[in-house]
């Protein structure tokens, strides 16, 4: 007992904003009895520590301990970071404007007896909560604002669940950054993926396999945790060798998520689209049908399924980090799509995002994300947040796919929303899109020559400045036939926008290479600032980036003026500006010589920066 007292003693009570003081915590110690206050559960005790001062990094190797543990031992129980008997993925969490969701898909015709959702508040660790559920099936969104109203900057659950054979098994404690983590306390964080094309594992017949099952698992992305995740945790050092070799986008993409989880404690993770949607072209080579012969029940199908395997893919991430999706161009919801109807219903299913009830769509596919919240001064005087990131849609509003630049557009529904969006008051504001409004009037191989069918929207085409310097450049090459009208050019209306209202970057993919360049000074006296996020691919092209309009927009490949793959990006947002950091997302030894990063490079390693 006397010891016990003195530990008390010798130990200072964490500052804390609740109503909840030292001297309220103390007394409950009698209430509790000494005794029993230090014989309670792994969970109590895990809260009770936060009472009591530890260093980040000391709590850091304790969050890594506990979560990787966990990872391990599922993945080598189940071959995922989840029981893939009982659920279909892993359990995801995200924001809501600032209100937090769990959604959890179990596979078809299992029926959990139970599950429970324990919480322990990280500021007042005495005070938890918990959410139950009998006879639990199926695809489901859990709103978990009821259990969050203290606002804490980590939300800290776990799950525990009944199996049908009525065993109990539960996950570790999971940590969650909060909106209401704000710039006072240390960087905000943003993990940016772009361009992962997963579906282009597919260059090989089942035929070539020493292991034939590879080429299914590929298809509906299991081979992303099953053969890559599952060897990391055992072996950080782990590189593909044989049929894997055939699988170097997921091997960059588990590589990176693995990193991530034993380096980066991000605030939330945002992927900028071309991930492992649509992607129609690669259909028939995966073994499917094609996609515009295929039935209206095919296509339902195969989108499910691609929609699903994006789930199985970031699982490990998911329950650990807000996941939020930008939709690119081969994500199966371009206007022109016939996917379009069976995409969206299945996002909405399996991602669910931000909707109409956060500021966004009711189709969930443009949104705001906001970070470093403040309590409300009162209930009419909210106070902004600190960070505004808004997502937009590129393609849903073009009806047919765009001939020239001029014809790409966000529509007026949602240009009416972005402009609404921008007159709300932030310290830092960000826009995330796959590719601008507008770019180049050539098709996706970016040639000149090409036969102009279709405008891709490639390129930094963002102000009136570059489309007229841009027509000079086609009329002195020949091509005075494909100049733009800078008048009818979407970006430029919305770069002015931007330029007006203090954005301070936008942030795009598309282009599969990492490069910043600074657009203009905002009215508000910052600069305004475009990003391409490059890509976690393994093969860079090289076909691209020797085009004369590659060239003049990024520079030159092989003199480092533009970096290519593998690699992410990562937002590092402080109170006195913003850090843009290209790392390496895994060793791409099919990739060069066509990948300038470093040979010696490794996973992790700043590749280059930006910081405005």
């Amino acid at each position: 007992m006397t010891k016990d007292l003195k530990f008390l003693k010798n130990y200072s009570l964490l500052e804390m904003k609740s109503k909840f003081s030292r001297r309220d915590f103390l007394k409950t110690i009698p209430l509790l009895g000494l005794n029993s206050a230090f014989s309670l559960k792994k969970w109590d005790l895990e809260g009770f520590r936060q009472f009591f001062p530890e260093s980040l990094a000391v709590k850091r190797e304790i969050l890594n301990n506990e979560r990787i543990k966990e990872i391990r031992n599922f993945c080598n129980l189940y071959g995922t970071p989840y029981n893939s008997n009982l659920f279909e993925a892993g359990e995801r969490i995200i924001f809501k404007g600032t209100e937090p969701y769990l959604s959890l898909i179990t596979k078809d015709n299992v029926f959990l007896p139970s599950l429970a959702i324990k919480f322990t508040d990280a500021e007042i660790s005495l005070n938890t909560k918990e959410k139950r559920f009998f006879n639990v099936n199926g695809a489901f969104e859990i709103p978990l604002g009821d259990s969050f109203r203290w606002k804490p900057k980590i939300l800290k659950y776990k799950l525990i669940y009944r199996t049908p054979d009525n065993k109990t098994e539960e996950t570790c404690y999971r940590y969650v950054r909060t909106p209401f983590c704000q710039l006072k306390d240390g960087p905000i964080k943003i993990i940016v993926f772009s361009d992962t094309h997963l579906p282009d594992d597919r260059n090989f017949t089942r035929q070539q396999l020493t292991n034939p099952e590879i080429f299914d698992l590929r298809t509906n992305g299991e081979y992303v945790n099953r053969i890559f995740l599952k060897k990391l945790v055992n072996n950080p050092n782990y590189l593909p060798a044989g049929d894997e070799m055939y699988l170097m986008n997921g091997f960059n993409v588990a590589n990176a998520i693995w990193y991530i989880l034993n380096n980066e404690e991000p605030d939330f993770f945002i992927n900028l689209g071309d991930d492992h949607g649509g992607f129609g072209h690669t259909w028939e080579s995966l073994g499917l049908p094609n996609q515009h012969l295929a039935t209206e029940l095919e296509l339902d199908a195969i989108i499910r399924m691609f929609r699903l395997a994006q789930r199985k893919i970031y699982s490990a991430l998911m329950s650990h980090i807000p996941c939020y999706y930008v939709l690119g161009n081969h994500d199966g919801e371009n206007g022109w799509s016939r996917m379009l109807p069976f995409a969206m219903k299945w996002r909405k299913r399996y991602l669910p995002l931000p909707g109409a009830n956060e500021g966004g769509s009711s189709d969930e596919n443009y949104y705001p994300i906001i970070w470093g919240c403040q309590e409300r001064v009162s209930s009419l005087s909210p106070r902004p947040p600190e960070i505004t990131c808004l997502i937009l849609d590129v393609t849903r509003y073009n009806i047919n796919q765009p001939l020239v630049p001029e014809n790409w557009t966000s529509g007026q529904e949602q240009l009416k929303w972005l402009e609404n969006k921008l007159n709300e008051a932030a310290l830092f504001r960000f826009i995330f899109t796959h590719h601008i409004f507008g770019g180049w009037p050539t098709q996706s191989d970016c040639r000149l020559d090409s036969p102009h069918s279709y405008a891709y929207g490639r390129g930094m085409g963002f102000t009136r400045e570059y489309y007229e310097d841009l027509n000079r450049f086609l009329e002195a090459s020949g091509y005075s036939f494909l100049k733009v009208n800078p008048e009818k050019i979407e970006q430029i209306y919305k770069t002015n926008l931007f330029l007006k209202k203090g954005v301070d970057a936008i942030v795009y993919g598309h282009d599969h290479i990492f490069k910043g360049k600074k657009i203009g000074r905002c009215d508000n006296g910052r600069d305004l600032y475009a990003v391409c996020a490059g890509t976690t691919k393994n093969l860079a092209e090289i076909s691209w980036f020797i085009q004369p309009l590659f060239i003049r927009d990024y520079g030159r490949h092989d003199r480092m003026e533009f970096f290519t793959c593998p690699g992410y990006l990562v937002i590092e947002i402080t109170e006195s500006g913003i850090n843009f950091y290209y790392k390496k997302a895994g060793q791409a030894f099919w990739a060069y010589p066509n990948s300038n990063l470093p040979l010696t490079a490794r996973t992790g390693d700043v590749i280059s920066a930006y910081m405005i």
